[in-house]
């Protein structure tokens, strides 16, 4: 499996999606039909910061061995926030918010917890990190 792919893409999208939710919150609580308040916006940019973090990490480790000593801790990072991020996405879908963009990232999560999970399961190996 070649990681550097997989690290590449996690990071391009959780970039993007924490710039928008940090310079312009308000799009996407227009998308996923938020209530727009200014503690909401707050909170949009925090997640956005976190983001934005999330993504240079993963970025930055693109090259590691992922499962290895210093990879294994950004797989268990993604896994965690991948795992939990579909839970509450489906949650949210099961209690009757859902809408076509909930479901994208629904999908998107789902994708992501497998793929890391996979990797956390298994024994490091050095050729699937080259490109």
């Amino acid at each position: 499996m070649k990681t550097r792919w997989i690290m590449n893409t996690s990071a391009y999208l959780l970039l993007a999606h924490g710039i928008v939710l940090l310079f312009a919150p308000e799009l996407l609580f227009k998308l996923f039909n938020l209530h727009n308040s200014p503690e909401g916006s707050v909170t949009g940019q925090l997640l956005g910061a976190a983001l934005i973090a999330f993504g240079l990490m993963n970025w930055t480790g693109r090259g590691l061995v992922l499962g290895g000593l210093y990879g294994r801790a950004l797989v268990y990072g993604n896994f965690a926030f991948s795992f939990i991020s579909l839970l509450v996405g489906i949650r949210a879908c099961l209690n009757g918010f859902s809408n076509v963009y909930l479901w994208i990232e629904v999908v998107l999560c789902s994708a992501f917890a497998i793929v890391f999970g996979f990797l956390l399961f298994r024994g490091p190996t050095r050729q699937a990190t080259e490109s």
